[in-house]
């Protein structure tokens, strides 16, 4: 627990944050936090075609962020600072930390997203941690 928070704490200072984000107020504030390491709150799915983190559990695509594929050197911990695997945070809150790119690019008129089918319009890349909240 005591490495968890630290490891929260860090991230925060790092970008300025004084807590973790919601998915709402990342993408409120996308152009402040596209570029920037962050740490996000929301649920956390990894399944087939959809590793991304939710505002709520029934959240739409609109109200997430997906997650770029994961480095072996990402740290995934439960609530109590035990490192775990992470299947075992699937659909369970937690905080996010990596950098936030949001996609604004469009063709023929349509904004063109990231992830599966490129239906996200932001994403953390160079993910550090996921852990348990």
């Amino acid at each position: 627990m005591k490495h968890t928070l630290l490891l929260l704490l860090f991230s925060y200072a790092a970008c300025g944050q004084t807590k973790p984000l919601s998915i709402l107020e990342l993408l409120e504030h996308k152009q402040q936090y596209t570029g920037k390491t962050i740490t996000v709150k929301g649920y956390y799915y990894d399944e087939f075609e959809n590793r991304a983190i939710y505002y709520k559990k029934k959240s739409p695509i609109a109200k997430s962020i997906w997650l770029d594929s994961f480095d072996k050197k990402i740290i995934f911990q439960n609530a109590k600072g035990k490192q775990i695997d992470q299947s075992e945070l699937n659909r369970k809150v937690v905080y996010v930390t990596g950098l936030f790119k949001y996609s604004s690019d469009t063709i023929a008129g349509r904004i063109y997203g990231v992830g599966h089918m490129g239906g996200w319009k932001g994403e953390l890349v160079n993910i550090s941690s996921i852990i348990e909240k």
